[in-house]
């Protein structure tokens, strides 16, 4: 012991003397560090790549003020972490600020997000709105990717800034960005266009700017998940071009309901009025005629077109197949199919494009379907197409088809696949224009109606013109716009001033009431977070440990009360009440338990692994709980064997039990009487991996998180928490306190019927739960619970979902319980330990 003991305090000295070296050697060479570093972010930059330029020291700190309340030297902590959590050196540059100084200074400013200004369809889009609002406003267009449509959104009379690529990987440059352009013009509202463009959200709400979020996308494929909840949180409202995405979002990501959502189609897009034709000599659009037609063109050509990038998603092999369809129920008409996109790469595309190219030669189609890349001379094809034929597995609503139906071009779409197919159906063309869900057969018919009979073909084409420009006008499209950004405007008045009377009572833990992701927000911002969480009920976070603002609003402001629950809860003087649960931290008197007194810890071991860590940090503590402990089988028992010998304390029991209750069902069906007869004071932890969660750091942390404030190591929390309970009958639980609210969710009619059998007469919308069910209780706290004598056919059988279970009821029920049976319960919140 004593040798290890010297080896420990040679190697500290050693950890202090290199951390002494490395400190003079960045003072001495700080100039060469600084010029080295500039020369690595500067390597590789892309045209339109973040340049952080040289180091700022006062705005790291401005923007920083974790670094700054810490004392540590601001470019030391960014060359050791802030570049690699991407913090940001320096104020980003806009480049020319030329573009800026042409607005005239009398107009409202509007900033427009577009993720590219490539020539698709939320770009074009981007381009439309740009031109239609430079007629009454000052436009700020914020790119996030570039492409040929850069110089057509200066030409619209827009200041156009980016592009910036890297906000979409790392949002928070968005507020450098932001801050660059506030200081050129005042910003009346945004626009982001696309889902992908709300990387740009937060920082908007960050200086209360209204924004309206346009979705175009299918939840079903847009990753990473969380983007529609971001922009709902963030935004307070989202439009979405059709139902289907509408519904596609609420299903994917359910939080998306609690914000206000429109349905609104975006208006009919033309293209840039760019020198397409003096760019294209006229014997390049004839070669792309030709391309579509073949060398020999006949007059009674049929010519059916698909539309779109080589992709899975836009269902090029279903163009195929339909073709292949339609030859073989007329093999005498003389069909051209032409499918014009990007992406089509078969040389060196293995996934998709090699397998189109066979499917073609096999169909017998070699002669007569032709892929053709992007054209900007689109209007080409547009001339010699007869019918559109839109295979898209999912597509919102496709500029592509809006310009074909303005043309008069007859199509067919497949049912649930694009709002479209709704537009069509509402206007009874749904027998005429939409196949069945995926179906080529249906799909060939109904487009061999349109090549057999012209009057057919000419009847559809005017019917669809005329719902064209009906229902798809852009003047009213940015109307409504108008009109959701000005009810937003109002909203954030009152959220702004909510937020700036909150933040002025610097009652605020940002470490705690701010996700783990947002490290260095200001008191000012984090009042922000709680408003804008708080009002969307989106990520809701309690605002400082022992507080949990929905159990006030219920249960402490009158009905009807639209004030924030934290700042009428400040103004009202900070009542006591069930909101406020006492908190237990590292600077709580220590407590000896009574002698004699009789502690018990269940400890569920599933994962035998994670078991030493457990036995470590319960080490750290003067109290030695009997061990009661559960596993799934006996090569676990095994397993765990070496461990448990090294206890100081007891171990009580080991049991092998069924796989079916998690944790809870061993507590209660294994050793609940044990523990009812035996024991005065108990605690419950287990080896929690959360498989059902894809990042396994997000589970790691919130297991570490547990850990540390049910047992705390050498925090000694466990005697803490021990010792308060066995000393205090009127305690009954104490938990950590998870900063996130959390709801009844999908287990609210569980809880119901276990509320019936405990006794509990009224379930509350809003309450304390240990979420991952981990706690120390009295006994007598939950003695209803161990008397229910719960067997084991009573739990639901494995796999078990993530929500929606008479477990998950009963983790939200214990604090009830405790409740019901007249005691109060506490709450843990050790250093800065987050989730």
């Amino acid at each position: 012991m004593d040798d290890n003991k010297a080896e420990h305090t040679g190697n500290s000295k050693d950890l202090r003397l290199s951390g002494r070296v490395m400190r003079h050697v960045i003072r001495r060479y700080a100039s060469r560090i600084r010029r080295l570093l500039g020369r690595l972010l500067g390597r590789g930059r892309s045209p339109g790549a973040v340049d952080v330029g040289d180091f700022d020291r006062m705005y790291y700190l401005k923007h920083n003020p974790d670094v700054a309340a810490s004392g540590i030297d601001p470019y030391q902590h960014y060359v050791m972490h802030g570049k690699t959590e991407g913090r940001i050196a320096a104020p980003l540059r806009l480049g020319s600020t030329m573009g800026f100084q042409r607005l005239p200074r009398d107009r409202d400013s509007v900033l427009l997000v577009s993720h590219e200004a490539s020539l698709t369809g939320a770009p074009v889009l981007s381009w439309n709105l740009a031109a239609e609002l430079t007629s009454r406003y000052n436009v700020v267009v914020l790119l996030l990717g570039g492409g040929p449509l850069v110089d057509d959104f200066t030409r619209t009379g827009a200041a156009v800034v980016g592009p910036f690529r890297n906000i979409i990987q790392a949002p928070q440059i968005a507020d450098s960005v932001l801050d660059e352009i506030l200081e050129q013009v005042p910003l009346s509202f945004a626009i982001t266009n696309s889902v992908v463009s709300t990387a740009v959200c937060a920082a908007l709400a960050g200086r209360f700017i209204p924004n309206v979020p346009l979705i175009h996308e299918f939840a079903a494929y847009t990753r990473p998940r969380g983007l529609f909840e971001s922009a709902a949180l963030w935004s307070g409202q989202l439009v979405f071009s059709t139902r289907l995405t509408l519904q596609n979002a609420l299903e994917d990501e359910p939080a998306v309901a609690k914000c206000r959502r429109e349905i609104i189609p975006q208006g009919l897009c033309r293209l840039p009025p760019r020198e397409i034709v003096e760019q294209l000599p006229t014997e390049q659009g004839e070669r792309l005629k030709q391309a579509i037609l073949g060398p020999a063109p006949r007059s009674d050509e049929f010519v059916v077109l698909g539309l779109g990038t080589v992709q899975l998603r836009k269902g090029v092999e279903l163009f195929i197949a339909a073709a292949h369809r339609m030859v073989m129920l007329d093999p005498t008409t003389n069909f051209r199919f032409v499918w014009i996109g990007p992406n089509f790469r078969p040389a060196n595309d293995f996934e998709y494009s090699a397998y189109l190219v066979d499917q073609i030669k096999r169909s017998g189609l070699t002669e007569r379907l032709t892929i053709l890349p992007e054209t900007p001379d689109i209007e080409v094809a547009y001339g010699v197409a007869d019918i559109l034929l839109l295979s898209s597995r999912l597509d919102p609503l496709p500029n592509v088809a809006l310009d074909v139906m303005s043309r008069r071009i007859p199509l067919v779409c497949f049912d649930q696949t694009t709002g479209l197919a709704d537009v069509l159906a509402d206007e009874g063309l749904g027998d005429r224009c939409v196949a069945a869900y995926l179906d080529v057969h249906d799909m060939a018919d109904k487009a061999l109606a349109f090549a057999r009979d012209a009057e057919y073909r000419t009847a559809t084409g005017a019917a669809l013109q005329e719902i064209s420009q009906r229902r798809f006008d852009m003047g009213r499209y940015v109307t409504q716009l108008e009109g959701l950004a000005a009810i937003r405007r109002a909203e954030i008045d009152v959220e702004r001033d909510q937020a700036q009377r909150i933040a002025k009572a610097q009652l605020l833990d940002p470490a705690f009431a701010l996700p783990p992701t947002v490290m260095y927000l200001s008191q000012e911002q984090a009042a922000n977070f709680h408003i804008r969480c708080w009002t969307s009920g989106i990520s809701r976070r309690k605002p400082f440990p022992g507080f949990h603002p929905g159990v006030y609003r219920e249960a402490g402001m009158p009905d009807g009360d639209t004030q924030d629950s934290l700042l009428h809860y400040i103004e009202a003087g900070r009542p006591d009440g069930p909101w406020s649960t006492e908190v237990i931290t590292e600077h709580s008197p220590l407590v000896e338990p009574p002698a004699g007194a009789r502690i018990a810890l269940h400890l569920h071991v599933y994962y035998a692994d994670m078991l030493p860590a457990i036995l470590r940090a319960l080490e750290g503590n003067n109290t030695l709980p009997d061990l009661l402990i559960s596993v799934p089988a006996d090569t676990v028992r095994q397993q765990i064997a070496g461990a448990l010998q090294g206890y100081r304390g007891k171990v009580a029991r080991v049991a092998v039990v069924p796989n079916r209750g998690r944790d809870i069902g061993p507590m209660l069906t294994e050793f609940g009487d044990l523990i009812r007869d035996g024991y005065d004071v108990f605690g419950h932890v287990h080896t929690k991996k959360t498989v059902d969660i894809a990042d396994v750091r997000v589970s790691e942390k919130w297991t570490d998180f547990l850990f540390e404030n049910v047992l705390g190591g050498a925090h000694r929390i466990a005697d803490r928490i021990v010792g308060r309970l066995a000393t205090d009958p009127g305690l009954g639980m104490i938990f950590p306190d998870n900063p996130g609210c959390i709801g009844w969710d999908k287990n609210r009619p569980h809880a119901e019927a276990l509320a019936a059998r405990l006794g509990i007469l009224r379930l509350p919308t809003e309450f304390n739960f240990p979420v991952g069910t981990m706690f120390w209780a009295r006994t007598d706290a939950l003695r209803a619970l161990l008397e229910l004598e719960l067997a084991w056919e009573d739990y639901p059988t494995e796999p078990l979902g993530y929500d929606g279970s008479m477990l998950h009821a009963l983790e939200r029920l214990l604090p009830l319980i405790v409740q019901n049976a007249g005691k109060k319960i506490a709450v843990t919140r050790w250093g800065k330990s987050n989730r």
